[in-house]
């Protein structure tokens, strides 16, 4: 599936993806062509631009679905609370270990806001235009203590997070200039297409990989 959706300086084609690997960083395990299809961590943005510079910064958001994330009731008197959390399937490991990963879905949710950005290189620009830019979000140990209580609540506390994916969610795909002022950005939303579906990979040590539907929010 092949998207593309312009908008002034951005053009955002395919595909964010899941993967896995909170220990991992930014290992490509599957490439057709220049472009990497399947990533060793976290969320993964194939993006392109034009209008860019070298020290640019250009990558996306992950924040509440406006329609699909359930709303937050930590603080529903705080008016700078968040409204919304994200919505993500959690896979939790006996000791936080990675060999030993329970089976099943585990949904669960952690607070917005997250991003991934990363800088425009020589290597990467040409001619003002940046193509097949991949920008890498995995998840940190914040995020991963926050999902941590699902373990501990369908296993015991001996069970950690080792890993989350995003079922629902809204982001910004934006294009910084060097100072971080924001030259371009445009607003999407993403739905897993199989949340019940994805499954821990055993062999590979990380979940399925399944690519997001990217549309226009709502």
């Amino acid at each position: 599936m092949l998207k593309r959706i312009t908008i002034g300086l951005i053009v955002m084609s395919v595909a964010l993806m899941t993967a896995s690997g909170a220990s991992a960083s930014g290992v490509c395990l599957f490439r057709i062509g220049y472009t990497c299809i399947f990533w060793s961590g976290g969320v993964v943005g194939n993006l392109n631009a034009v209008g860019t510079q070298v020290g640019d910064y250009l990558g996306f958001s992950i924040e509440p679905h406006p329609v699909l994330s359930p709303d937050n009731p930590a603080y529903p008197d705080d008016p700078n609370s968040p409204e919304k959390l994200v919505e993500v399937i959690v896979f939790c490991g006996n000791h936080g270990n990675f060999n030993n990963v329970a089976k099943g879905v585990n949904p669960g949710t952690i607070l917005g806001k997250l991003d991934a950005y990363d800088v425009v290189r020589k290597q990467d620009e040409r001619n003002g235009k940046v193509t097949d830019f991949e920008v890498h979000w995995v998840p940190d140990d914040d995020a991963l203590s926050q999902a941590d209580p699902v373990c501990w609540e369908s296993m015991n506390p001996n069970w950690e997070a080792v890993d989350l994916v995003p079922i629902a969610w809204s982001g910004d795909v934006a294009l910084l200039d060097e100072e971080g002022e924001v030259e371009a950005t445009k607003r999407l939303c993403h739905t897993l297409p199989d949340p019940d579906g994805l499954e821990w990979d055993q062999k590979a040590k990380m979940p399925e990989k399944q690519i997001y539907n990217t549309t226009e929010c709502p």
